[in-house]
């Protein structure tokens, strides 16, 4: 006889909990999104997965800040099979509701991609095309750079790299939302293409339903790894 059981536990204090509602800055609101979930799999094989996560978002008349940090952790028989790190900061100054140059730094530690890390930092030009109850897009681009460290020769990489970006978001109801964003780092030696698709749905209540989705292409991947990589997960949240 096999059991094959499937827990999905997560809990995604989202909505924001807003830091104006006891501190106002300003005229701005500080946005915190605190994340976990675990998945948990029994059966032929035991397999457990963990993410953790927290979102910052303040938006001032000039300025827009964003930040996030996030820990992935999985194991398959008590062996480690994965395991990732990232930190995000994001800085837009607007010269109108259209128009914004921004600054961004990104670090990631993914134990399994053949880098022992990877940092990118990109100053650039954005514009907001359009903003409307339904639907926003905005896209931007500019210079940067990356560095990096292969895991196994430890072979550091310094180079530079274009960066160029793109974010959708879609309001399909009052309980459904549509978001992309996309991102692209090109380099001489190594082009990064990241998208990002959630799918938020309100259940009932304060009750909702997290979809996502994020691919990734490496142009030249490290000996024994793949250039495509993908991670999904399911949340089920209760916003306060």
């Amino acid at each position: 006889m096999i059991i094959d059981k499937n827990i999905l536990i997560a809990v995604v204090l989202s909505n924001t909990i807003s830091v104006a509602q006891g501190v106002e800055i300003a005229g701005s609101e500080w946005e915190i999104l605190p994340t976990v979930g675990i998945n948990s799999s029994i059966g032929n094989s035991e397999s457990l997965q963990i993410n953790l996560g927290l979102q910052l978002k303040n938006e001032r008349e000039k300025w827009r800040h964003y930040a996030l940090i996030r820990g992935i952790k999985s194991t398959q028989n008590d062996v480690r099979s994965g395991e990732r790190y990232d930190v995000a900061i994001k800085t837009d100054y607007k010269f109108d509701e259209s128009n914004y140059v921004f600054g961004t730094i990104n670090y990631e530690d993914d134990r399994f991609s053949g880098y022992d890390y990877r940092a990118t930092e990109a100053i650039g030009y954005g514009r907001r095309i359009f903003n409307s109850k339904s639907l926003l897009l905005d896209l931007e681009g500019g210079p940067g750079a990356r560095q990096s460290k292969l895991t196994d020769t430890g072979k550091s990489d310094n180079e530079a790299i274009l960066r160029l970006g793109g974010l959708f978001q879609w309001n399909i109801s009052d309980h459904t939302n549509y978001s992309q964003d996309l991102t692209a780092e090109v380099g001489k030696d190594l082009t990064l293409a990241t998208s990002t698709i959630s799918l938020r749905t309100k259940i009932a209540g304060n009750v909702s339903t997290n979809i996502q989705v994020t691919l990734r292409h490496l142009s030249e991947a490290p000996a024994g790894k793949h250039r495509n990589d993908m991670q999904s997960s399911v949340t089920v949240g209760y916003c306060f």
